[in-house]
């Protein structure tokens, strides 16, 4: 360790421990409101334009807009993230993933951080999480701060059933407590593969899906209309699920006395930008989440007109710690302010990039992700939205979300924007990708039958994937940062770290050598395998851009040729 990073690491451990000295002096006196207990529900992969409180023509969701109809409706709320893990992981810490880096399948919540469980724990509060997503299990260290953290049981599904949240939820609900109490429950009925129990697959005969799948690239709308109608059929169980969960509470007397929140951690896509699923993009359809507050006593309750006014302005979802911890106990700092501290941002910094309670807009809108060969960065300011996509291939894209909310067009940038708005968001979105990653490429191709590699990464293995379409193969990822394959007589493989990652590799067992930043000498000649390295963020892909004005709506082209794009 050099003296720089033993430097860092004491001044952030002086920091955690005057922190946690400050959050436990805060405990001794517990809270004794009983307005104090907070329920946060998520559902995996809930898009607000399916839901009736939003607009939605479909009655696939009575329970939830009853709930609405007595809560705060925020419209314009939005992940920071278009998968689970990283979503959630700014739920809990109230940072962005570039700043909490859980971003792709190796990335873990780092212990020092507070998140929202731990702060609520050390203020008195018993702290239950009922988790259906391994991808926020304590192996992903997304049980800190939980006294009781329960993953359902799968059985024979490859995701638990909202009842059966529902049931393991129950007797926690039960539990003795001194003082309020803190639960988060995480369903997954809507998520991928969509499969509602036979009562909940009808026939709704109102066309909508084929209305809807219009929106869906050619040759993809009879897939669309399908998977939409299943879609709703899974909004409809889930949505049973959360009026037992409503009732269980009412039937205790916790209902009007409590913080209640439905909340989502991204969307779905429907092949409306010729994708399916999500954590492949960038999208608003991915981006955009329903966001439903009960302050205690609804809208006649001590905090309704602060949280009414909150509903109507663009609110970042991973801010939401910050917006209900202060008003629950005014006794700790924005949750995501300290953990800012911890990772070194400036107080300038902070104000630039930061939700804190007594602003909770932004000027900027950050997203970012990196899964499974995806990976990108988008940055939207006054309605126009700069993305820049470091995987598979570099591309710079523009939207214009005052004309084309939709996303539409795709406009492909040239590596210097002429407007200077898209080339400000350029310019920043550049200064922190260019060194945020590392990729390794290995590829082997050889008739023979390939041994093992286990490959090494010290400072931050952050994803590691392999080729779709790749032969039979054997892959593992390990904590630590160690990736073991197995590939049979060809593949590829990446693996993306942090840019001052070391980097080794193991062959058949014998010595590890090294990769970067003293790369060993070339493996081809023999075991078959190449190794090539790629830095993310270094590179722009220019090129004009691909339109035709004439297919343009009116108001779009204006701006389009306004900035230079289209002439």
């Amino acid at each position: 360790m050099t003296s720089k990073t033993w430097v860092l690491s004491v001044l952030s451990g002086c920091i955690l421990l005057a922190l946690a000295m400050t959050l436990e002096s805060c405990s001794k006196a517990t809270p004794q409101n009983p307005e104090d207990s907070v329920f946060v529900y998520l559902i995996d992969t809930l898009r607000p334009d399916h839901l009736g409180c939003y607009g939605y023509p479909r009655k696939v969701s009575p329970s939830i807009d009853a709930f609405a109809s007595d809560a705060f409706v925020f419209t314009h709320a939005t992940s920071a993230a278009p998968w689970t893990r990283p979503s959630v992981a700014g739920l809990f810490t109230g940072l962005l993933p570039r700043l909490h880096d859980a971003r792709g399948r190796a990335g873990t919540l780092a212990q020092a951080f507070i998140t929202w469980p731990e702060a609520m724990q050390q203020l008195g509060y018993q702290t239950v999480a009922i988790i259906s997503n391994g991808n926020v299990s304590s192996t992903f260290g997304f049980n800190q701060g939980f006294d009781y953290f329960d993953m359902v049981p799968t059985g024979k599904e490859v995701y638990p059933r909202s009842n059966k949240v529902h049931e393991d939820w129950l007797p926690f609900l039960e539990l003795p407590a001194d003082g309020p109490i803190f639960h988060y429950l995480h369903t997954m009925d809507p998520h991928y593969p969509y499969r509602p129990l036979p009562r909940f697959q009808m026939k709704f005969n109102d066309g909508l899906e084929k209305k809807l799948a219009k929106s869906a690239t050619e040759g993809h709308t009879i897939w669309a209309e399908s998977d939409i109608n299943s879609y709703d059929q899974e909004i409809l169980q889930n949505d049973e699920s959360f009026g037992r969960f409503i009732q269980a509470l009412k039937d205790r007397g916790l209902y009007e006395r409590s913080w209640i929140v439905l909340v989502s951690d991204h969307g779905e896509e429907f092949w409306e930008h010729g994708l399916k699923g999500h954590g492949n993009s960038l999208h608003e359809n991915l981006l955009h989440v329903p966001l439903i507050i009960r302050p205690p006593g609804g809208h006649s309750g001590r905090f309704a007109k602060e949280i009414g006014r909150l509903a109507q302005q663009p609110f970042p979802t991973h801010a939401l710690a910050d917006l209900i911890g202060p008003r629950v106990s005014r006794r700790w700092k924005a949750l995501a302010q300290n953990n800012a501290q911890l990772l070194g941002l400036t107080a300038k910094e902070i104000r630039a990039n930061l939700p804190l309670p007594e602003h909770l807009t932004p000027q900027r809108r950050w997203a970012s992700f990196l899964l499974d060969g995806w990976g990108g960065t988008a940055l939207e300011e006054q309605g126009r939205k700069v993305v820049w996509r470091d995987l598979p291939e570099p591309e710079w894209y523009f939207y214009d979300l005052r004309s084309d909310p939709a996303e539409t067009l795709a406009v492909r940038l040239k590596s210097e924007a002429e407007d200077p708005l898209i080339s400000s968001l350029q310019e920043q979105i550049t200064a922190w990708s260019a060194r945020t990653a590392r990729g390794l490429h290995l590829r082997y191709e050889s008739e023979k039958l390939a041994p093992s590699f286990r490959v090494a990464c010290k400072h931050g293995l952050r994803e590691a994937y392999l080729q779709p379409g790749t032969p039979p193969h054997r892959f593992s990822l390990r904590k630590g940062g160690t990736t073991a394959w197995k590939p049979v007589t060809g593949g590829e493989m990446y693996l993306v770290g942090n840019r001052d990652a070391r980097w080794s590799i193991t062959v058949a067992g014998q010595p590890p050598r090294p990769l970067w930043p003293e790369p060993a000498p070339s493996l081809a000649s023999n075991v078959g395998l190449q190794v090539d390295w790629k830095d993310f963020g270094a590179e722009v892909f220019d090129s004009e851009p691909g339109v035709d004005p004439s297919a343009l709506p009116k108001e779009l082209k204006q701006h389009l040729r306004a900035l230079g794009y289209i002439h």
